[in-house]
């Protein structure tokens, strides 16, 4: 793999404070790296770091899955429709004019929580108590722990569709095997997690949640700047896929001011603790993807496991039904 440093590293927390629940622009970035030049894969760096002592901020792996799983892979992603108004981190702003266009005005429909969600009034006149978001193509798939109860279990979506998450369970596989080869330090600590932490039932090999996303000028076309605390030691794995022509659709990290036009059939692998987002998308294409990472909430084992026991109002329950549905 080749290496490659980028010039500037900004501070962590002024990064955050200027640009978290925004939407990409290009005020964000000074560089875009096309990965499609790095044919054998691309080694990201920090200039504050020594390329043989640090791990990368970002690894890129091309031609990651054999073209039969590749079309497999890809006709699956691109038949999830589902999307999701959970997400107001990633989501972007709320654009009041926008909400005009669909009938709601402010105040009046809904009121703001953050910039990036809102409630809904109810109609007794009171307001919802669970906040909503822009909505966008991404949903999450796999194991998590009950924000109510405490128990474990499969997202409903999976329970619903078995066939894609089966495919998701692939994306996985694939996005291991870069994971191993890009950042073998990172892989081994968190297979050790995995083994030592969650028992095998709550994952899939080294994963327990996947994410697949969906861009175009039609639907979703960008995803606002935000942090993904969940993921253990921050590390996320994500496969690419591109179908048809599009451009634009970058990975930027702001803190690092890149942009990455990532290769078909790519992986990358970088710290979701980092401030991240996508570009808005132009053209006819779409831009296909598919997050795979370890949920620490959802070890059970070990010093750093928690009880499945129920909490709350919830400790007489036991159905998982309804929990698991976001």
């Amino acid at each position: 793999m080749q290496n490659l440093t980028v010039p500037i590293e900004l501070d962590y927390k002024k990064t955050n404070e200027e640009w978290e629940g925004k939407w990409v622009t290009e005020d964000c970035y000074d560089q875009v790296v096309s990965t499609e030049t790095y044919i054998n894969g691309l080694q990201i760096y920090s200039p504050s770091t020594s390329v043989i002592e640090s791990e990368p901020i970002a690894t890129i792996l091309p031609n990651v899955f054999k073209s039969d799983t590749k079309d497999y892979l890809m006709k699956t992603l691109f038949s999830i429709n589902e999307t999701s108004t959970m997400r107001a981190n990633a989501s972007g702003p709320i654009d009041h004019e926008d909400m005009k266009a669909k009938g709601m005005i402010e105040g009046v429909d809904y009121k703001l929580r953050t910039p990036n969600s809102y409630y809904l009034k109810k109609k007794d006149g009171t307001w919802n108590d669970i906040a909503e978001a822009n909505e966008i193509h991404s949903i999450m798939a796999g194991y998590k722990r009950g924000r109510f109860t405490g128990k474990i279990g499969l997202s409903v979506w999976a329970k619903d569709n078995p066939d894609k998450w089966e495919a998701l369970k692939t994306v996985g596989e694939g996005c291991s095997r870069s994971f191993k080869k890009g950042q073998p330090d990172a892989w081994n600590r968190q297979r050790k997690f995995c083994e030592d932490m969650i028992k095998e039932d709550f994952r899939s090999g080294i994963y327990t949640t996947f994410s697949p996303n969906k861009y175009n000028e039609k639907h979703s076309k960008q995803m606002s700047l935000h942090i993904d605390s969940g993921d253990l030691g921050g590390k996320t794995t994500m496969a690419i896929f591109r179908v048809g022509d599009y451009s634009g659709a970058y990975f930027v990290l702001p803190r690092y001011r890149v942009a990455l036009d990532i290769a078909d059939n790519s992986v990358l692998i970088t710290n979701s603790g980092d401030l991240h987002g996508v570009t808005q998308i132009k053209g006819s294409g779409t831009r296909l993807s598919c997050v795979s990472y370890c949920d620490k909430k959802v070890a059970t084992m070990g010093q750093l496991g928690k009880s499945e026991k129920p909490i709350g109002k919830h400790a007489n329950k036991t159905t998982l039904e309804g929990f698991f549905g976001d």
